[in-house]
């Protein structure tokens, strides 16, 4: 298909994005790393090492890093939610036009639990790495006890995201529900 240039500039800088996230976790005492590489595919029982130890990590983690991909929907930002760690969603600068749309938005309040960090447009270029300004910002929210409210949202909201008759279901129900009556 036809791209344009801002679609570009997002691929493009995706990749130098993540690699600097990476970096700063790395060298963080609190911040486990990971990473999923494409040879894993092909090898099942790597595959499914990787998963479990994906699925263990999300499940003792306090947030999830949802970096931007080759997409702006993320699996990860379900995922983390499926866990039960605070998805942060690392979104693009304000004004680029193309930001994460969050699923089941508006039913759900995605400020009641998850962060949303918009890089500044030296990170999204690459000539600024993001982690220090994001590891202050989730060491605030654990300190100040954000950490703790939006966990407890996570909670609330948990079996929205599952496939079920109270999860997905009554989401998509009640988005038709909202639309009718808004229509008059």
């Amino acid at each position: 298909g036809l791209q344009t240039r801002e679609d570009h500039t997002y691929a493009a800088n995706v990749p130098e994005v993540r690699r600097n996230l990476v970096e700063g976790m790395q060298e963080c005492p609190d911040c486990v790393v990971v990473s999923f590489r494409r040879s894993l595919a092909v090898n099942e029982e790597m595959r499914e090492q990787f998963l479990q130890q994906a699925r263990e990590s999300m499940r003792t983690s306090k947030f999830c890093i949802v970096p931007p991909g080759d997409s702006l929907e993320r699996r990860a930002r379900d995922q983390c939610v499926a866990m039960g760690a605070i998805p942060v969603i690392i979104d693009l600068p304000p004004g680029f036009g193309k930001r994460q749309h969050h699923p089941w938005t508006p039913l759900l309040n995605w400020s009641t639990f998850s962060i949303t960090f918009s890089l500044d447009d030296d990170e999204f270029s690459g000539s600024a790495s993001c982690w220090p300004r994001l590891e202050k910002a989730l060491r605030e929210a654990v300190s100040s006890g954000q950490a703790d409210v939006l966990r407890a949202g996570l909670v609330r909201v948990r079996d929205r995201f599952r496939w079920s008759t109270a999860g997905a279901l009554s989401n998509i129900l009640h988005g038709l529900a909202v639309r009718t009556l808004a229509r008059g």
